[in-house]
């Protein structure tokens, strides 16, 4: 009896001096060993060998049901493999809110002006396995070409055709904060989230040819715009994806851009007074709402 509980005493010293951490598999086998990083994608480890030879091993995460490791106080830190995740995205954005700022009825097909290609960029360090912080970037163009008849005497009521162009440019940068996790019986499929706050800037063009009547005869009138604005913004995204390779994933997302622009720089030119206006951080009567949902597909990799 003496014997066997000595030879459990040096079994369980020589397990806690060397394998302090264990892995299990998704068919429950047990893996004694000293786990030394942890990616997304996979475990490396160390399992001791006779004399004082020990073996590096690999276990992909989606074989892996959980693992525990040893958080003794003085325990080096756990080493992240490729803590560096990069997404890039390409989609639609839509700003439900941008009509309503000028407070005008317009056409349906003035109304595509709400809806432009965007696309996207960010940049997250891991921490640890379930968070990072990083940078993130996107970009929004709409515009709108076309020929509109506009209204320009109720009273009578007048009519002429227009000849509209307008862009608008919206851009938004900031730090952010990065959350994900590995869902699946493979962990095969990940669901991420993040939550931004930083600069929104945004540049609206516009260029009109107006056919006026006057007279026996028509004139052209051409206006052109520009309004330029700087304003802080916040931005929440939430990205659910599938692991194509051990260290590349595709998957689609869904942001929110809250944000609005309430004091621009505005340039105008009318060609009928031959006149050029520019104010500089003017107040706008009625701000500018650029909030917006932005719809992804997302190319993402661990570096």
């Amino acid at each position: 009896m003496k014997g066997t509980t000595l030879f459990f005493v040096l079994l369980v010293s020589l397990m806690s001096s060397f394998a302090q951490d264990i892995i299990i598999t998704n068919q429950s086998d047990t893996i004694y060993c000293r786990i030394l990083s942890v990616s997304p994608t996979y475990i490396l480890y160390e399992q001791k060998l006779e004399g004082n030879r020990v073996a590096g091993r690999q276990i992909y995460m989606n074989q892996v049901a959980v693992y525990y490791r040893d958080s003794k106080p003085g325990k080096q830190r756990l080493k992240i493999e490729n803590p560096w995740v990069l997404n890039i995205g390409v989609g639609v954005g839509h700003l439900p809110f941008l009509l309503e700022s000028v407070n005008m009825n317009t056409s349906d097909t003035y109304k595509r002006i709400e809806t432009g290609v965007q696309t996207g960029i960010s940049s997250h360090y891991l921490l640890n396995q379930s968070m990072g912080i990083g940078m993130q970037y996107s970009f929004l163009l709409s515009n709108l070409n076309g020929n509109f008849i506009t209204e320009i005497d109720p009273q009578l009521p007048v009519f002429a055709y227009a000849d509209l162009r307008e862009t608008h440019y919206i851009h938004f940068a900031g730090p952010s904060l990065m959350f994900q996790q590995l869902v699946g019986a493979e962990k095969k499929f990940f669901l991420s989230e993040t939550l931004s706050v930083g600069l929104l800037a945004y540049r609206g063009e516009s260029q009109s040819a107006i056919e006026l009547p006057s007279g026996s005869q028509n004139s052209m009138v051409i206006q052109n715009g520009l309004l330029e604005g700087v304003n802080v913004a916040a931005n929440a995204g939430l990205t659910a994806g599938y692991y194509i390779q051990p260290n590349r994933m595709i998957g689609a997302g869904l942001e929110f851009m809250y944000g609005r622009i309430s004091n621009a720089n505005v340039h105008y030119y009318n060609s009928n007074f031959n006149e050029l206006q520019e104010m500089d951080n003017v107040p706008l009567d009625n701000p500018l709402q650029l909030s917006r949902f932005n719809f992804s597909i997302i190319y993402r990799c661990v570096l």
